[in-house]
């Protein structure tokens, strides 16, 4: 006769030690047992928007306070500049196009007052 497979199963124990441990899924209690190891965590930093600032802050877990700081990093998030999508056309190659047509006509109204001048 075979012997039944033992399921293990990771959880955190006794919720008031916080700590982590690996027991027989048949000794589970939900009562002193969680399955989720967020549960387990230790206050530590979390990131926060500061409400008074407008700034993302790192906080000890146990700080934090509602009226000050929230969890919705969104409330604080700072909307970045997009770059134009092309560049504006102005520069030497518009200066240099300006000159050239009025050198041009300046040309031309030159060699008509000529003209007019030696009939």
């Amino acid at each position: 006769m075979t012997r039944p497979h033992q399921v293990l199963i990771t959880v955190s124990s006794d919720l008031t030690t916080k700590q982590i441990v690996t027991i027989k899924e048949s000794e589970f209690n939900t009562e002193k047992y969680s399955k989720d190891l967020a549960d387990c965590a230790q206050p530590g930093e979390i990131t926060v928007c500061d409400l008074t600032t407008k700034k993302i802050v790192n906080i000890k877990e146990d700080e934090f306070n509602s009226e000050t700081y929230t969890k919705d990093l969104t409330l604080c998030a700072v909307t970045p500049v997009t770059p134009p999508t092309s560049i504006p056309n102005t520069g030497a190659g518009s200066v240099l196009g300006i000159a050239a047509v009025v050198s041009a006509l300046g040309t031309i109204g030159y060699r008509l007052w000529m003209v007019k001048r030696l009939q």
